[in-house]
């Protein structure tokens, strides 16, 4: 199940085998000032503990000495419960959430289904150092409480414009971003903070992955570690639990590491779905020329111009054979899109337009969306030979298998 507003992922249902994270009797016992949590709860703590020792004297000290100089770390959780009544373990997250407030370093502050419009005023109040969304996410837009026609509360989307002026409005406290919900990370470049951080989904996100990656990832903070070493160490302690690499959730800040940068210019819509499954081909042509632009300048920005939005831009150079080399492939990719926009321009133009093509053209249509689903895997592949194992980009299912003609 999932943290989209369609269905419960962000899940109150988890596949077999699963482990649930929330309702572990580890996870759930209160934290005590003398227990060693740095590395997560449960089986994690046990499991990531026996790798400790590698951490030299210096480093325990500097983690002491950061977390005894340093601000207290101030989340403002913005819970929209009453639009997300599926998500199961939202509660349980707010709970470990929560209990980071009784250290000294951590000061937490929960609104639940408060409306929108009261956002500003509370973080003008509080004074957040971050940020905390937990619900269902839609397309880059926050599903949301706020006030109606006649000044009903209704539920309602939050648009990337309108999460733009709560983000990066001017004297805002806010340094850092967390929209814990599927796809609200499509609009990351624009939400970023001034100069901070931002976590969103690129996809659905499971709730108890959901529920359970958050709290840790804040406890690290609280730990003295830097937001893209915590990022990083509960990206760690996932694995170490369930034995996958693969975690639905990016991080993003306005001057990314090369490989950080590469993973997010694929890391979209246009290198996820087949052929037959695209919304609209014409958005998938704009991000081609996106990707191409991206791969010339060392910047990456959302299609769509937003107020106050930011780049993101690599400063440090990227490997040019490299960029040489998937600039070539992209060239494959980009001659097998307007091969198929030449001859079939209703299937680029409108959504599910390949249902009324004549069946004796169906062939040949299948045939070239699998020659495009084929060419942007290639250009997967060779990025993901560039990539660590934990950032591996997924292959796009050939249009043919889905529909089943292959």
């Amino acid at each position: 199940m999932l943290r989209s507003p369609c269905t419960a992922q962000r899940s109150c249902s988890r596949p077999r085998g699963e482990y649930d994270w929330a309702r572990s009797p580890a996870v759930s016992r209160p934290m005590h000032a003398t227990q060693d949590t740095s590395y997560g709860y449960g089986p994690i703590a046990d499991r990531a503990r026996s790798h400790s020792t590698s951490m030299t004297r210096d480093r325990l000290r500097c983690v002491i000495t950061s977390s005894l100089s340093k601000e207290p770390l101030r989340i403002l959780v913005w819970a929209q419960l009453a639009c997300a009544q599926d998500l199961e373990l939202a509660k349980d997250e707010i709970e470990m959430i929560e209990r980071l407030g009784s250290r000294d370093d951590c000061i937490v502050h929960v609104e639940r289904d408060r409306p929108w419009a009261e956002i500003a005023v509370t973080i003008q109040q509080f004074e957040p150092t971050v940020l905390h969304f937990i619900g269902h996410g839609k397309r880059g837009s926050l599903v949301a409480l706020d006030f109606g026609t006649g000044g009903l509360i209704e539920e309602t989307r939050i648009s990337p414009q309108r999460l733009v002026t709560v983000l990066r409005s001017a004297g805002t406290s806010i340094q850092g971003a967390y929209l814990n919900g599927c796809d609200t990370a499509q609009w990351a470049p624009h939400l970023l903070p001034k100069d901070g951080w931002l976590i969103g989904s690129t996809t659905t996100l499971a709730d108890d992955l959901g529920g359970f990656f958050a709290p840790t990832y804040y406890q690290h903070l609280c730990d003295g570690l830097t937001n893209s070493e915590a990022f990083d160490r509960t990206r760690q302690d996932v694995a170490l639990l369930t034995g996958s690499v693969g975690v639905p959730l990016v991080r993003w800040v306005e001057d990314p590491d090369p490989c950080d940068f590469l993973y997010k210019v694929f890391c979209r819509q246009a290198f996820q779905a087949p052929v037959l499954h695209e919304s609209s081909l014409l958005d998938l042509g704009d991000a081609l020329d996106g990707v191409r632009r991206a791969l010339s300048t060392n910047a990456l920005a959302t299609r769509v111009d937003v107020v106050g939005s930011s780049t993101v831009l690599c400063t440090d150079p990227l490997d040019t054979e490299l960029t040489a080399s998937l600039k070539l492939r992209l060239r494959c990719v980009e001659f097998d899109y307007r091969q198929l926009r030449k001859e079939f321009p209703q299937v680029v133009q409108f959504a599910d337009a390949w249902v009324l093509t004549p069946l004796e053209e169906r062939g040949r249509l299948m045939a070239l969306a699998d020659r495009l689903d084929d060419s942007r895997n290639q250009l997967l592949i060779a990025v993901n030979d560039h990539l660590p194992a934990d950032r591996q980009l997924p292959m796009i299912s050939r249009s043919s298998a889905i529909h089943g003609d292959g």
